[in-house]
């Protein structure tokens, strides 16, 4: 099983390193046609990582923000 959060910094890196691929992928408005992108840039970087685990990082991204100031 692929390590997602392994992946994930990959992307994250190789997005940092392109601000015109910044600018093509945050222009996207649908969350699922953000994830099909970036799981397309995943491939041809040799990251493979699937659109539903990019969806289910995304959820949780939120979560985590939206849970970051609750008092527990």
């Amino acid at each position: 099983m692929p390590d997602t959060a392994a992946i994930l910094d990959a992307l994250r890196h190789t997005l940092q390193q392109d601000p015109a691929l910044q600018d093509r992928l945050f222009a996207l408005e649908d969350p699922d046609a953000f994830a099909a992108a970036l799981a397309r840039l995943g491939g041809d970087t040799g990251q493979p990582i699937a659109v539903d685990a990019l969806l289910e990082a995304m959820r949780q991204g939120r979560r985590e923000w939206i849970e970051r100031d609750m008092p527990w």
